[in-house]
């Protein structure tokens, strides 16, 4: 089976395409940058340089893969600051290739979309069918993209599905470091460099986490019995319960403490947490 996955030097793309090329398929990454070309982590891939303003690029970009795994697209970081690039990109150019899937007759089209569109404060039981509240940019902006997604379904070429993602955590593969502002990644790099971790947000905030490797095998599942898909589907992919940002922190904390054999302390709001 060949995948393209459209984001290599993405945190997410680069190690989707790092576990399926393990499991054995066909897998090429998608470059916006011709500098990427020379990040070593991508040399074992195949790779495909695309212009996102061209449909024509993007119909050569998706031609004979099977499945496209859609990684490439703006923070949410990047959203509030740049919401129009963020509508551009994230949206209508996602829409856009979309499209050449549906001329390239592919068979699967799975989007990387967040649970962050039904809350910003995840406290209560939420399913596929759960309204979605969130306002802020890129919330705003997922659901956008979904929606394009699911008006370009109706032509019964490609199905489409989105993938409600909740945190995802886990060690990148390449040189992006985006990866590192991501609560868990953050908070783990600053035990080891720094024997602290430091709590910025509302640590009384609840949030819902999964692992990076979760997430692989969620996809591989959805590989597998691809056949069994609607043309077009939401799941929303997270851990049974959410925690707050203290939850995190202290579990965190104690597992530095069984590995080192080592003391380390936990800051949030500028409140300094001994670790005893």
């Amino acid at each position: 089976m060949k995948i393209l996955v459209t984001s290599g030097s993405s945190y997410l793309g680069g190690r989707i395409a790092d576990f399926f090329q393990k499991e054995g398929y066909d897998i090429t990454v998608g470059l916006r940058h011709k500098s990427d070309k020379n990040d070593a982590s991508l040399n074992r891939f195949k790779k495909v340089l695309i212009n996102w303003n061209s449909i024509a690029s993007l119909k050569r970009a998706v031609a004979k893969n099977n499945v496209i795994i859609h990684t490439a697209g703006l923070s949410s970081k990047e959203c509030q600051a740049n919401p129009n690039l963020a509508f551009e990109f994230n949206s209508l150019k996602s829409g856009l290739l979309g499209v050449a899937c549906q001329y390239e007759k592919v068979d699967l089209f799975i989007n990387l979309s967040s649970i962050h569109v039904y809350s910003k404060d995840l406290n209560e039981v939420i399913s596929e069918d759960s309204a979605t509240e969130n306002i802020d940019i890129y919330s705003r902006n997922k659901k956008l993209t979904e929606n394009i997604f699911k008006e370009i379904s109706i032509i019964n070429q490609t199905k489409f599905i989105n993938l409600r993602l909740s945190n995802v955590f886990g060690f990148p593969i390449n040189n992006n470091q985006t990866c590192w502002e991501l609560f868990v990644n953050n908070i783990c790099k600053s035990a080891i460099e720094r024997k602290l971790i430091k709590v910025k947000s509302n640590p009384l905030q609840n949030r819902n986490f999964i692992s990076m490797s979760l997430l692989n095998r969620a996809l591989k599942h959805i590989l597998d019995n691809k056949k069994e898909l609607n043309y077009y589907e939401i799941f929303n992919i997270t851990s049974n319960k959410s925690m707050t940002l203290e939850e995190v922190a202290l579990l965190i904390r104690n597992g530095y403490q069984e590995i080192f054999s080592k003391e380390i302390n936990i800051v949030f709001n500028s409140k300094k947490i001994n670790c005893k």
